[in-house]
């Protein structure tokens, strides 16, 4: 994919940890690249405004390993999480604070 981009695979990855943003010109590219319709380039490109006005999680240095690969694996994932799931990460945090 970082080829198709016209990025280096360094920098994709950086994208994808959220420690870079990606252009807003690989909509067009994404769009090409993967054949995507009228209907599914719209859905990318209001999935990318939602990238662009997201909060990032900024950790320049966390306590342990563990909790950096938690901490991004929750900001790549927060928009897909389900109600079930938030009440599940709630009732843990819940506990912690006891």
């Amino acid at each position: 994919m970082a080829a198709a981009l016209g990025v280096s695979p360094a920098f994709l990855s950086a994208v994808e940890l959220g420690k870079k943003s990606a252009p807003s010109h690989w909509i067009g590219r994404i769009t090409e690249w993967l054949d995507l319709d009228q209907g599914e380039k719209e859905e990318l490109e209001k999935t990318w405004d939602l990238t662009e006005t997201r909060n990032h999680i900024r950790l320049v240095i966390g306590p342990s390993e563990l909790s950096r690969k938690v901490a991004f694996w929750l900001e790549r994932r927060y928009f897909e999480l389900d109600e079930e799931t938030l009440n599940k990460i709630q009732s843990i945090i819940s506990q912690e604070k006891s």
